[in-house]
């Protein structure tokens, strides 16, 4: 199984597909709308939610931009960056 995991610094390693799952659901967004709006199977996105995918950052940026995220947000949510902040 393939692990893609954020880590800076001291902060505790948080799965992206946790990351991602976490986002669609604050967003209220199933996961065959969004693997619909992102134009795959929503069998590839339950790959990716689970953990045994990891999507290329192309389809990471069509994910963040359907789900209405900025990569800040991503790094807010595992608790890197302060809200409102202009540094990554």
């Amino acid at each position: 199984m393939t692990q893609s995991y954020l880590s800076l610094g001291k902060q505790s390693e948080i799965p992206l597909h946790v990351v991602l799952k976490n986002i669609r659901l604050r967003k209220g967004v199933s996961t065959r709308q969004l693997a619909e709006r992102c134009g795959f199977s929503p069998a590839y996105f339950s790959k990716i939610e689970s953990g045994s995918t990891v999507p290329s950052s192309k389809f990471l940026a069509k994910i963040l931009d359907v789900l209405e995220c900025t990569p800040e947000e991503i790094l807010f949510i595992i608790g890197v960056l302060a809200k409102d902040s202009n540094e990554i």
